[in-house]
């Protein structure tokens, strides 16, 4: 299957680079091989063993630094969730008492109404 010739002189260079790939020389083969055999005789690593409870999840989440940043971060959130501010409340109690059952985006907060009658 012959690739399409490009009018791009670039791409004819990269076209004629990949037609004539220049095979490895015998001194990287012998290289590549003496090392995969030397990789072989030195044998595999044993598994680390797993670490029960606690620290087999630390170990999981990365360490515990990051355990330590996952628990801050849970723990804003949920202080962040606790402590709604009393006028976000207010405002969503307007909209829930509204007489259509729906709400409008200048209810919402300050001037979002007067951007979209600008928008038109």
């Amino acid at each position: 299957m012959k690739m399409a010739e490009s009018d791009d002189p670039l791409e004819r260079f990269f076209e004629a680079g990949r037609r004539q790939a220049p095979p490895p020389s015998d001194a990287l083969l012998a290289r590549i091989e003496a090392d995969a055999l030397a990789a072989l005789a030195a044998g595999r690593p044993a598994p680390a063993p797993a670490l029960p409870g606690w620290r087999g999840l630390l170990a999981a989440l990365g360490g515990w630094r990051a355990g330590a940043g996952l628990a801050t971060a849970a723990l804003a959130g949920l202080a962040i969730g606790i402590a709604v501010p009393a006028t976000t409340l207010s405002r969503f109690d307007a909209l829930s008492s509204s007489d259509e059952g729906g709400y409008e985006l200048g209810e919402l907060g300050p001037g979002y109404g007067l951007a979209l009658l600008e928008d038109g």
